[in-house]
């Protein structure tokens, strides 16, 4: 169950730690689940001519030096505000409440530099592989059975919710993709920037689903847990 959740990996670990749970075995379902979809959200959307080919489109003039600076001084107090409010990926949301709240009151014009965007991405891509640091090639191996197929559970039936949407609005189908997908929040986000999906539409769905997986979660284990006694007793 706790492999099969979808997101909020950190809670998960640490929810499989106190329930002496497979950890390893966890961790390698899910970080397998994020890989697979970060992998081929953009090339299904590509290969269905949602999104373009080539460089990255110009996304206007970079800030000023004072406007970057100012813009990353408001990014870092609110983030760690929201880290003394135990908010979820505090850091990321906190930045991108910044930002917003800059950029939306015209006080800061202007985007960030390319090579800091790159950077960026580059360091999410980074951050996801390295998640594997200290897991066995053999429990990797051991796992993929069932990495794939909660995969292909966790697909399916962000698939009925993805064609319920398209079919029923007029919101963009490659938004509804990525903002449906059961991947990491930080993950899909980058994929919302890179492929100039809207970046408030995904991460309001990727917000939603990574604050219910961590409320729900350990109740619903605690009440199977309990159960399970209950039965052995």
């Amino acid at each position: 169950m706790l492999a099969g959740s979808p997101g909020a990996l950190s809670q998960i670990v640490m929810l499989a730690t106190e329930k002496n749970a497979d950890v390893a075995g966890i961790a390698v379902v899910q970080i397998m689940r994020v890989i697979i979809l970060t992998a081929m959200v953009p090339l299904l959307l590509a290969a269905a001519g949602m999104i373009g080919h080539g460089p990255l489109p110009s996304r206007g003039a970079p800030a000023t030096p004072l406007a970057l600076g100012e813009l990353a001084a408001t990014a870092v107090a609110l983030s760690l505000l929201l880290r003394r409010l135990n908010f979820p990926a505090s850091w990321m949301f906190g930045a991108m409440l910044g930002s917003s709240v800059l950029h939306g009151a015209g006080w800061v014009d202007g985007t960030l530099p390319q090579w800091a965007y790159l950077t960026a991405v580059t360091g999410i891509g980074i951050l996801i592989g390295s998640r594997f640091g200290r897991i066995k090639p053999r429990t990797i191996a051991s796992h993929i059975g069932a990495a794939l197929g909660s995969f292909a559970v966790a697909v399916v039936i962000s698939a009925v919710f993805v064609a319920a949407i398209a079919l029923t609005t007029h919101v963009k189908f490659s938004d509804v993709v990525v903002a449906f997908a059961p991947g990491a929040m930080d993950a899909m986000l980058a994929l919302a920037l890179t492929l100039h999906i809207d970046p408030v539409f995904v991460g309001a769905h990727h917000l939603s689903r990574f604050i219910f997986v961590s409320i729900a979660t350990p109740g619903i284990v605690h009440l199977f847990a309990k159960a399970q006694d209950d039965m052995d007793d």
